[in-house]
């Protein structure tokens, strides 16, 4: 005598055993657990007997679909609904009746049934499970918008495929005793679709409050949650059965818009949930099939109907007008594997109306399951090979997660996306783990993580550690002075021990605060610059610190950017000082390549520029008064670098021209002796004595930076040179 409690937990067992094993060797979990059962069945070895369940079996299909769409609403992503809304509309809408009539049409000719009860076996071939097609999604991260189209579809149209069930069951169940089963069977359907969305949203709402305001312990939330789930469910079922189903999805979708607080945490324990209802579920179900109902040639052809047919039909229409590739339509007709709802609803049906001696009941989970199996196996199995065929993958992982405080991390941001590198800013409002998902779409091609702030790292260390496939190498800190310290002091690495288990890197900047005050205050910026093949010596120092190199949308972080070696890209992402301000007044640059030219026609040469800018000043006068001040106070301040400068009310502001003379001034030096080679002349309006210092002094700061000096004196082309000055703010 087979026991009730064995077969269940057999069936547990092996479903999480084969689940686990999916996972491992990167197949679809539903290949195994269809197989396992079968196996494990009365028609193989007879160690699992769901008839034995009797009609719980039909209890715990149904509590588990309701925990697998709680899960599905929760997880549900409206950003991505936006970018590709209208195809998803017209997948859940146009695509379920092209299915629904066509599948229809091929059942009532292929075994000549009444034209209902087509209707009822093709409502069970609508759907295409989640449980199926999110963790085909996973493992072969295609497009983004591939992947928002088939994950909506995945969800919602379980709920439309079970409604649209219902609705013909009972339009089947009334023609007879009933004058119009269809105006009946229309309203019922009404009314649980009003039911299932007020009874979701009702408890939705009161479950995020819940979490919200904290009533709930911490320890308690996930089994309240779970609580309220089932809650809504049964309720909605007792009141109006299979209203449930939408009910658990809105609730669920609801619970998510609300964003309350350890929602990463809940998610993680509803997959865990979901997995181990899938596994059991799909043993039992798949234990209980006659394989020899599944010899009939017939099945072959329905599946090509469906298949080859009307689903490249229905994607074709979805995405008219909407610019999809050829390879986007054909990937999209070809992934569309049937799950655990369209199963289970199968099997209920099928037993309801055997019961009740409508002939060709069994059909309904015989067509359902054939479905099932070749869709899951030949698509599930086949899917990385077309996607790569096709080439709707995404490009290597490029994303890099940035954490820390919000400017700079914005700015940070913003810099890398100049240069086509994806980036996720999480800021230190929001940096707890209950706020990161590694399940939402935007997370799903990390290449890297960064940390700016040290604290922050410790709050969410264990959201990226568990969720995240991405290498040990490719976790960052910002290790100032002071955080390195901190870092010693904590003692070897463990698994409590977050900060040492990123790489530290720009020891030899300031610390990420002060980066962040700078941004704020505007002394400092983040932007991002071209260079060359090779390292120009002095384009980067202190005032100039790279720290990305950027090369066709990629990022490669320098861990030490005083010391940057080669260029890994053709631009950079630096973070500038910038206090000088001398971009803002440089007007004009003169390259003097002529041998043997003397301070005063340098000065000359000049003169004329501000002249033709200002035609007020008057020139003669202008250079005069300069070379009479230089014979009281020196105009060569050291490092190549000579001011010559004077106050005249021709100019409305600050002017700097700049002459670069290669070989240098040949009747003056610098007071530390080297040749001029840089002449700014700086003319500021009367009265402006402290606009006209600022100028001084973002000039005079040059003569620190001798490298800089060098490379601008090696430069030939004057627009050249105004970029390179203007890099430095």
């Amino acid at each position: 005598m087979h026991d009730a409690i064995l077969t269940l937990s057999l069936s547990a067992a092996a479903g999480v055993i084969l689940v686990v094993a999916a996972q491992r060797f990167m197949l679809p979990a539903i290949v195994l657990l269809l197989a396992g059962g079968i196996v494990l069945g009365p028609e193989v070895i007879g160690l699992i007997h769901p008839e034995i369940l009797g009609r719980g079996l039909e209890t715990i299909a149904a509590l588990t679909i309701a925990v697998i769409l709680f899960e599905g609403g929760l997880t549900l992503d409206f950003d991505g609904y936006r970018k590709s809304s209208v195809v998803i509309r017209r997948m859940l809408t146009i695509g379920p009746l092209i299915t629904w009539f066509g599948t229809s049409a091929a059942v009532y000719f292929l075994w000549d049934t009444d034209p209902v009860m087509a209707l009822m076996v093709a409502s069970m071939i609508i759907v295409t499970g989640p449980t199926v097609v999110l963790p085909i999604l996973r493992r072969l991260q295609v497009k983004e918008r591939l992947h928002h189209v088939l994950y909506w579809e995945g969800v919602l149209i379980d709920v439309i495929g079970v409604f649209v069930a219902v609705m013909v069951y009972e339009w089947l169940t009334q023609s007879k005793s009933a004058d119009m089963p269809l105006v009946i069977a229309l309203g019922n359907f009404g009314m649980r679709v009003l039911l299932g969305f007020a009874m979701g949203a009702l408890t939705g709402l009161i479950t995020a409050e819940v979490l919200r305001y904290e009533w709930v312990a911490e320890d308690h939330v996930n089994i309240f949650v779970l609580a309220g789930a089932l809650f809504t469910f049964g309720v909605s079922h007792a009141i109006l059965p299979e209203s449930g189903i939408l009910a658990v999805v809105v609730s669920g979708l609801v619970v998510a818009l609300r964003k309350p607080p350890r929602l990463r945490q809940l998610k993680r324990f509803k997959l865990q949930l979901t997995e181990v209802g899938i596994g059991t579920i799909f043993i039992l179900l798949s234990a209980k099939l006659e394989l020899g109902n599944f010899g009939d040639t017939r099945l072959l052809i329905l599946l090509a109907v469906v298949v080859f047919l009307l689903r490249p039909l229905v994607v074709g229409i979805a995405t008219w007008g909407r610019q999809f590739s050829f390879r986007e339509k054909a990937f999209l007709s070809w992934i569309a594997p049937r799950g655990i709802v369209a199963a289970s609803m199968a099997s209920l049906f099928s037993l309801r109306l055997s019961e009740r001696g409508y002939p060709h009941a069994a059909l309904i989970e015989t067509v359902t399951y054939a479905t099932v199996i070749a869709t899951v196996t030949i698509q599930g199995l086949s899917a990385p090979v077309v996607s790569r065929l096709l080439r709707v993958t995404r490009e290597n992982r490029r994303t890099w997660v940035l954490l820390g405080d919000r400017p700079l991390i914005c700015a940070l941001g913003s810099a890398l996306r100049k240069g086509g590198v994806k980036t996720v800013e999480v800021d230190s409002q929001m940096g707890t783990s209950e706020f990161i998902d590694p399940d939402e779409p935007r997370f799903n091609n990390v290449h890297a993580v960064f940390f700016a702030d040290i604290t922050m790292l410790s709050n969410v260390w264990n959201a990226f550690s568990w969720g995240f496939n991405v290498n040990a190498s490719h976790y960052y800190r910002w290790a100032t002075f002071e955080t390195s310290k901190t870092v010693a002091q904590a003692g070897p690495p463990t698994e409590d021990n977050a900060p040492r288990q990123c790489v530290p890197v720009w020891y030899s900047t300031v610390t990420s605060a002060m980066v962040s005050a700078g941004i704020q205050a505007g002394n400092q910026s983040i932007d991002l610059v071209e260079v060359g093949s090779s390292l120009e010596r002095g384009r980067f120092g202190t005032e100039q610190l790279p720290l990305f190199w950027v090369n066709d949308g990629h990022a490669t972080l320098i861990s030490d950017p005083l010391n940057p070696g080669e260029p890994l890209g053709s631009m950079a992402v630096v973070l500038r000082q910038k206090e000088l301000g001398l971009s803002k007044v440089l007007a004009h640059v003169e390259v003097m390549d002529e041998s043997n030219i003397t301070f005063e026609a340098a000065v000359r040469r000049l003169a004329v520029s501000a002249h033709r800018q200002f035609p007020q000043l008057p020139q003669q006068e202008m250079v005069e008064g300069i070379f009479n001040r230089t014979q009281t106070m020196p105009v060569a301040v050291g490092g190549s670098v000579a001011i010559p400068h004077a106050y005249w009310d021709g100019v409305d502001r600050s002017v700097c021209y700049l002459g670069v003379v290669p070989d240098g001034i040949a009747d003056m030096a610098a007071t530390d002796g080297l040749p001029i080679k840089l002449v700014f002349l700086l003319v500021s309006p009367t009265g402006k004595a402290t606009e006209h210092l600022e100028s001084l002094a973002a000039i005079s700061h040059l003569t620190q930076e001798p490298e800089f000096i060098e490379l601008i004196c090696r430069q030939r082309v004057p627009a050249r040179i105004l970029s390179l000055i203007s890099e430095r703010g």
